[in-house]
Formats: C-alpha cells, sequence, structure tokens
C-alpha cells in the first residue's frame, strides 16, 4: 500500500524528477570528462616541454583548457541544480504523502492504534517517511551512476591492452562485496535504530507532559536515567551503523588504488592517454561507489516502508451490510436486564463510580472504544457495528484529556468542522466561560498553545475543547468532568451557559460528572456499576 501511496504522489513530480534526473547525468559525466581532459591536457602539455621548445609551440593548450573550464562549470551548475530540484520534487512528494498516510490511519480501529504509544505513531510518520526520502532522491542518482561506468569504461577502453580486466572486476567486487556482507547486518541495525529513536521520542513527549510532576517531586535524575539508556542503546545502534559504512567505503577506496595500479600495469598506450584513462576510472568509480553506498542505505527505506505498512495493515472497521441512520439519531443504552432510552435533544447523566467504565461507554458514541460492558445501540443498531464515518457525525466530545494539538487556539477551535468564522470561536468560546482569559492571551485567538496546550492550565484547556465541542454542531455533545477544576462561580455561569446553549440547538447531551451542580444539567440517569 505503501508503494501504491507513494507512486500516486509521485505523480505531479515527473517533470521534476527528470529534470534532476538529467542534471545528475550532466553533472556526473562532465566531472569524469573534466578528469580525464585534465589528465590528458597535463601530461601532455608535460611532455611537449620536455620535448623543446618546436614541440612547445606546436602543443595547442586553448582549446583544452577552454574545455575544461566549460566542463568545470557544467559540473558545478548540474550539481547544484540537481539538489535544488531534486529535493524540492521529493518534499513535495513527502509533502503529499505524510497527510495520505494520516488519513490511512484516521480510518482504522482506535482501539488498533491505541496499543501503540502516540509517541511511536508520530515517529513512524517522522523518521520513517524521512528515510524515504532519502532513499527517493539517491533513485534519482541511479541512471547517472550507471552511465558514469560506462563512460569510465570508455576511458580505461583508451588505454589499450588488458586494461579493462582491472576495471571490470572491480566494478562487480565493489558492488557485489557491500551487498553480500553488510546488507543484512545493516537490515537489523536499519530496524535497531528505528525502533530506538521512535521509543526515544515517545519518552520525550511523555516526560514533557508531566514535566511539572517531574520538577515537583525531584524526579529529574531519574528521568534522565531512564532516557540516557534509551540513547545509548540508540547511539550505540548508530555506531555500528557507521562502522560498516566507514569499512565499505575504506574497502572501495582501498580496492581502487589496487586497480588504478593494476590498470597502468596491464595498458598499452602513450602517456596522456594512460593519464585520460586513469582518471576517468577514478572518477568513474567514485560515483559507482556512490551508487553502492544508496543501495546499501536502501535497507534504511526497507525498513520503513516495512513499519509503515505495520500501521496501515491495522483493522479497519467495517461492516456487511450498509447501515444508515437519522440525522438525529436516538440512543438506546442496554445495561444487564435494564434498557434505557434517550432521544433527540434530551440529556443523560452516566453516573456511577470512578472505574465502573463510564468513559468508555461515552466513548463508544464516538467509535473510539469498544470494550465497554454496557451495550449502546444507535437508532437500534450496535455502535460496534457501525462505521467510523457514520460515528464521527453523532457526537462532538469535549473528554477529560482535551487533545489538544500543537497550533493556536483557531488551530485547535477549526478543527471541528470547515467554514468556522472568528465570531464563531468568540460565541462558543463565551459559552464554554473561555472568552476572557483568550482575550487575555497576549495573541489572542491567535496564541500558540504548545505541544497538547502546554501553555494552559488543565481547566483551560478542557474549556477550548469544550468550545471545540459546541462548534462541531453534531446531534449529540458528549462532556466527561467538563467543569473540573473550576472555581463554584465559573462552574455556575458554564452550567447556566450550556444549559441556554443545549436548549437553543436542541442538542443531546451525554455527561459525565461527579460534580453535583454540573449533574443539574442532565434529566435522566443511567446508574454505571454499583455505588
Amino acid at each position: 500500500m505503501i508503494e501504491s501511496l507513494l507512486k500516486d504522489c509521485e505523480k505531479g513530480q515527473g517533470a521534476a524528477n527528470r529534470t534532476a534526473i538529467s542534471l545528475s547525468i550532466a553533472g556526473a559525466l562532465s566531472g569524469i570528462a573534466l578528469l580525464a581532459l585534465s589528465g590528458w591536457f597535463l601530461t601532455g602539455a608535460a611532455l611537449a616541454g620536455a620535448g623543446g621548445l618546436i614541440a612547445v609551440r606546436g602543443f595547442n593548450y586553448l582549446l583544452p583548457s577552454a574545455a575544461i573550464r566549460m566542463l568545470a562549470i557544467t559540473r558545478t551548475l548540474s550539481r547544484y541544480g540537481e539538489r535544488l530540484i531534486g529535493h524540492k520534487a521529493a518534499l513535495q512528494t513527502l509533502a503529499q504523502l505524510r497527510p495520505a498516510l494520516f488519513l490511512h490511519l484516521a480510518q482504522r480501529e482506535p482501539q488498533a492504534l491505541f496499543a501503540e504509544r502516540s509517541g511511536v505513531i508520530a515517529a513512524r510518520l517522522g523518521s520513517d517517511v524521512d528515510r524515504i526520502e532519502n532513499d527517493l532522491i539517491h533513485r534519482l542518482g541511479k541512471p547517472a551512476h550507471w552511465l558514469s561506468a560506462l563512460a569510465g569504461t570508455g576511458g580505461v577502453v583508451a588505454m589499450g591492452g588488458l586494461a579493462w580486466l582491472p576495471w571490470l572486476a572491480a566494478l562487480i567486487v565493489m558492488r557485489w562485496m557491500p551487498l553480500q556482507f553488510a546488507r543484512k547486518r545493516m537490515l537489523a541495525l536499519s530496524a535497531q535504530l528505528a525502533d530506538s529513536l521512535a521509543a526515544l521520542r515517545a519518552d520525550y513527549a511523555d516526560y514533557a507532559r508531566a514535566g511539572a510532576d517531574i520538577s515537583i517531586y525531584g524526579l529529574g535524575q531519574r528521568v534522565a536515567q531512564s532516557l540516557g539508556e534509551t540513547a545509548r542503546e540508540h547511539d550505540a545502534a548508530r555506531l555500528q551503523f557507521t562502522r560498516i559504512e566507514a569499512i565499505v567505503q575504506a574497502c572501495q577506496t582501498a580496492l581502487t588504488g589496487v586497480m588504478i595500479a593494476a590498470m597502468f600495469l596491464l595498458a598499452d598506450a602513450p602517456a596522456p592517454l594512460l593519464a585520460l584513462g586513469a582518471l576517468a576510472a577514478l572518477g568513474a568509480a567514485e560515483v559507482w561507489g556512490q551508487l553502492v553506498m544508496g543501495d546499501l542505505r536502501e535497507t534504511e527505506r526497507a525498513d520503513a516502508i516495512v513499519r509503515l505498512e505495520a500501521l496501515l495493515a491495522l483493522p479497519i472497521r467495517t461492516v456487511e451490510d450498509e447501515t444508515s441512520i437519522s440525522a438525529t439519531p436516538t440512543l438506546e443504552f442496554v445495561s444487564g436486564n435494564s434498557r434505557l432510552i434517550v432521544g433527540p435533544g434530551e440529556r443523560l447523566l452516566l453516573d456511577g463510580p470512578s472505574g465502573a467504565g463510564k468513559t468508555r461507554l461515552a466513548a463508544m458514541l464516538g467509535g473510539l472504544r469498544v470494550d465497554a460492558p454496557e451495550t449502546l445501540l444507535i437508532d437500534g443498531i450496535d455502535a460496534r457495528a457501525l462505521p467510523l464515518d457514520v460515528l464521527r457525525q453523532i457526537s462532538a466530545p469535549a473528554m477529560q484529556e482535551p487533545g489538544l494539538i500543537a497550533g493556536s487556539v483557531a488551530d485547535n477551535l477549526r478543527m471541528a468542522r470547515p467554514g468556522i468564522t472568528e465570531s464563531d470561536m468568540w460565541q462558543a468560546l463565551d459559552t464554554a466561560c473561555a472568552s476572557d482569559f483568550v482575550q487575555g492571551l497576549p495573541d489572542g485567538l491567535y496564541q500558540w498553545l504548545g505541544e497538547s496546550g502546554a501553555r494552559l492550565s488543565g481547566g483551560q484547556q478542557r474549556r477550548i475543547a469544550l468550545a471545540r465541542a459546541l462548534l462541531a454542531k453534531r446531534p449529540w455533545l458528549v462532556l466527561d468532568e467538563p467543569s473540573e477544576g473550576l472555581d463554584a462561580e465559573t462552574e455556575a455561569r458554564l452550567i447556566d451557559r450550556l444549559d441556554r446553549w443545549l436548549a437553543d440547538s436542541k442538542t443531546g447531551l451525554i455527561l459525565i460528572s461527579h460534580r453535583p451542580m454540573m449533574a443539574t444539567l442532565a434529566v435522566q440517569r443511567l446508574q454505571i456499576g454499583n455505588r
């Protein structure tokens, strides 16, 4: 699936990729030609100088000098253009791939996603996609690598004799040896690197959210030790990876030296042609070595593809038959032998002790959970059997964990639905008793909130989430402890505004709250668990 997504994302970059490939070829071939011509020119000039004044006068140095300058300029411009256009095409491809992957993940079964740490999933969408970027750039250079080998072969043939024999042997060994002996090891290290990096990023994110508590309880040293262990695993794998690359490059360099020496021994041509062929082979071998290193790096891409495919292999909630529900569905809660039907616009309090499963039951309405002990029917259909795209249109949740994104207040509110205006935002914030503190922020609606809304208090985060839920305009509003952390006066004001908003909008309410004042918003009550 990843390969298919990648091809779709690359479709708009065909012209840019072809341009980058052409520039890569031009840069590689001009570099080889520059070395070869320089070798021929310097050797020929030296021989002419040794031949006396007549030979010097007969040696035409203007034409090869101009060609050398032209090749140098061509090489520089081609390499710059190839990097500029090739990297831009790769980045634009990934700019489409990341949201496409995110969209596919959004269709997965939430329970399957919750089994993974959010930081691990974020790391996969980040670092694993970055490794695909490196491969995209490497693939653009492959035609240049092969044509460079062909150009080097032409220079070697000019040396005459059996000079081609060590050249051909070196090309084969340089490509075969690393792939044979290093690829499998690098694949294992790549997986280890990705796992340790994902764990490290997830740990950082988790500890950052608990930064205040870590400081208060003096846990900094313990947290540092825990992070250090994960970091050392990552560093050890990275060191081994780098060592393998260094060994491969050292072997390539040594082999190139042996190849050049053998070519001189087996060649049969004048000195200028010997210099031309040897330097052409040297330049081509350097480019060929880049191909080999890129092929080794493909282990990272292969591992990244496997890991991303594992994410997209998570189950999708599906139904066998097409299901339809009304725009304002009726809810039916089944707990044991008791049933409670809640019609559109009605208000229900889920009551019971902590840990009884109230949050799990409320989350079933949005398709976020499937493990509540009670059964929830939506227009007579079990919520577990409804697809996510149907469930998402039913309820607007504001849970205890607000789920704010790293953006501004406006960014978080716009998540509710398209077309939200600033006026809509302020009305929702006012109903959620959040307009006063948002107006007091330095940038108001456009104040950056940091990771998970870290710049706000817990109560402020919940009220932003509540305003977002109000803006969604869904038939059911699901509130989980919406007044937690509020003083009595603010709580009373929030209850009054929510009461009026629910009546005016004719929105149904599913409420979870242990606070008696907030519970007055509900008309019906469903007991969950034993008191």
